[in-house]
């Protein structure tokens, strides 16, 4: 086999890999209640530029995108932020990965492990909850 074949083969390996462990993270997080869907961008961008407290063209220049008409079609969901632009977005904003494809409005930056264990909480019940608190309390050498 040549090197470039060698190195075709390499690539797709790890693609395929990469993808596995993708399908992965999408199961064990539906698993714990997270669910990713693009629908969920439209109302994310709309969060997103009202923490940052920014008009429409301001935020757009933030995030590269050409023009506050493209931004406002994509806040109101007449266009679809294609996924690419999503990951640059969320990496060039330092947010987790795949943030605006999830439902975030009762938890802004929380990472899917961190969403996970919210959901986690949420399903036990309330006596359940007042043990965990006080043990992160006591983790955290707060009490």
């Amino acid at each position: 086999m040549s090197t470039k074949e060698e190195l075709r083969s390499r690539v797709n390996e790890f693609r395929a890999h990469r993808e596995e462990r993708e399908q992965e993270k999408l199961i064990n997080a539906e698993f714990h209640g997270i669910s990713y869907s693009a629908e969920h961008r439209p109302e994310n961008l709309r969060l997103l530029r009202a923490f940052f407290n920014a008009t429409q063209d301001d935020f757009a220049a933030l995030l590269g995108i050409i023009g506050q008409s493209l931004y406002s079609q994509y806040e109101r969901g007449l266009r679809e932020l294609e996924t690419i632009d999503a990951r640059r977005i969320e990496q060039s904003l330092n947010i987790p990965e795949k943030w605006l494809d999830r439902k975030n409005s009762n938890s802004l930056f929380l990472s899917q492990d961190e969403q996970s264990l919210v959901n986690e909480i949420r399903a036990v019940n309330s006596a359940a909850i007042l043990i965990l608190a006080k043990a992160v309390r006591i983790l955290s050498n707060r009490d």
